[in-house]
């Protein structure tokens, strides 16, 4: 990852991310400057959401407008928690830590 493909695509930035009023995960959030949508990226236990490969797929997706979100270890793993930190990373409640 070159500092001149970071800056085009923005950077990832540490958030936390409110699941519900008892639960949140940390993450990563990379939103480029025209975001046209958001792409969750969950991850397995081989590949964290710091992984060469998770960055460079962020970097991929921002380069076309895309936002991309890496769910922290912590994140729970069924379908039905990944649409809820869909709807909590669209919400308010992305707060920077």
């Amino acid at each position: 990852m070159t500092a001149a493909r970071d800056t085009a695509a923005g950077t990832a930035k540490p958030v936390s991310i409110a699941v519900d009023d008892a639960n949140s995960v940390s993450g990563l959030l990379q939103v480029p400057t025209k975001a046209l949508a958001c792409y969750v990226m969950a991850h397995g236990a081989g590949a964290g959401m710091t992984h060469s490969f998770m960055a460079s797929f962020a970097n991929d997706l921002a380069e076309r407008d895309i936002a991309g979100v890496r769910p922290g270890p912590r994140a729970p793993a069924n379908v039905v928690a990944h649409l809820l930190l869909w709807n909590a990373a669209h919400s308010t409640r992305v707060v920077s830590s």
